[in-house]
């Protein structure tokens, strides 16, 4: 059952001419910013739609996924579902594009957080600051979210040792 829809969706974007291909793109891209104005409203359960209608259109947009997986864990109260988002989004991003990558990698540990699993959280923003590029401007949400887990596990020398890297 599954090969079929596979085998399905695969055609219909073979045999897409090239203007139905440009709609759908644009139609893609046109969610994806609706999803971004509601995120920046905080309407985040019609971000979410938005950017799941961008997947729907564009199974491969590794960026949509990362959106809602992390405002699943963040702000709907489903990290679990968020999870799933998240590790998709880590299937597809590419690896030569650091900062996307280490973007996801802050989205399954905020996930894992919100799930009360620290240790695993902590291993993703572990990482994640290891690669980070400290000239994007969201390490210091990285760094945030490492010194959460330290706050929760009661890591206070970790967060010490954190606090020196970063003077």
């Amino acid at each position: 059952m599954f090969r079929k829809i596979i085998k399905k969706f695969t055609n219909s974007f073979l045999s897409e001419s090239a203007e139905e291909k440009q709609k759908r793109i644009n139609l893609t891209k046109e969610h994806f910013r609706k999803g971004q104005i509601c995120r920046d409203e905080k309407d985040f359960k019609n971000a979410v739609l938005h950017f799941e209608e961008a997947i729907r259109l564009d199974p491969e947009d590794w960026l949509a996924y990362d959106e809602i997986a992390y405002w699943l864990a963040d702000k709907l109260n489903e990290p679990e579902r968020g999870l799933n988002y998240a590790k998709k989004a880590m299937e597809l991003v590419p690896r030569k594009i650091t900062n996307n990558y280490i973007a996801i990698l802050d989205t399954i540990g905020w996930c894992h957080f919100n799930l009360g699993q620290f240790e695993k959280a902590k291993k993703y923003f572990e990482e994640a600051i290891k690669l980070q590029d400290f000239s994007d401007s969201f390490w210091v949400l990285r760094i945030y979210h490492l010194l959460a887990v330290y706050e929760k596990t009661e890591n206070f020398q970790g967060a010490k040792e954190l606090y020196k890297k970063i003077e």
